[in-house]
């Protein structure tokens, strides 16, 4: 299945060849990838991964195929810059933020954002620093946790069924916020 995910790839980047990455096609792809700085990727390479992105097979052989295309051994990664680093130390100094993954980062930065206050903003920090659940589950990619917790910072993402991880990942996939707060507004609900 990788081989065709892969030929597929290649048949549509040569027909797209000279078509150039648009800002959708970089978004979709860090959806799939998000430790992958798509903006630091060819034209050929988005072509090819928008390829496999619309193609057939399941997500996970879409990821697999992806990895593979742009190089797991050396992939463009999206590193924390000093100053988020400090921005967020300064906000939470008893938090020990250079422990956290990229994913996390963002999640941290997402629970920020979108907190009332700052008091509340650190009990979810605090809450989530000593969190157990892992940054990305057997069916979830991190982008799409990091989606998720941007909008229930505390969801239990384990205790969550197939059906509604669908739901999940259909509203995001969609790309409308109001549609993803809705679907998981309705499983925490």
């Amino acid at each position: 299945m990788k081989r065709t995910l892969m030929i597929a790839a290649l048949v549509s980047s040569t027909a797209m060849a000279a078509q150039a990455a648009t800002e959708a096609d970089l978004t979709q792809i860090e959806k799939f990838l998000p430790n992958v700085d798509a903006a630091m990727l060819t034209d050929t390479q988005v072509n090819s991964l928008v390829g496999i992105i619309n193609g057939g097979g399941s997500r996970s052989e879409k990821v697999a195929t992806m990895r593979a295309l742009v190089g797991v051994e050396n992939p463009v990664v999206t590193e924390l810059t000093a100053a988020e680093l400090s921005e967020l130390q300064a906000y939470a100094p008893e938090i020990d933020f250079s422990r956290f993954t990229a994913a996390e980062i963002t999640q941290a930065q997402g629970i920020i954002d979108s907190a009332e206050t700052r008091s509340d903003a650190l009990a979810q920090l605090r809450s989530f620093e000593l969190s157990e659940t892992p940054v990305m589950t057997d069916t979830l990619t991190e982008a799409e946790v990091v989606e998720i917790r941007s909008y229930a910072p505390n969801i239990d993402l384990a205790a969550l069924t197939d059906d509604e991880i669908l739901r999940i990942q259909a509203a995001i996939a969609g790309g409308d916020s109001t549609e993803i707060r809705n679907a998981i507004g309705s499983i925490t609900n």
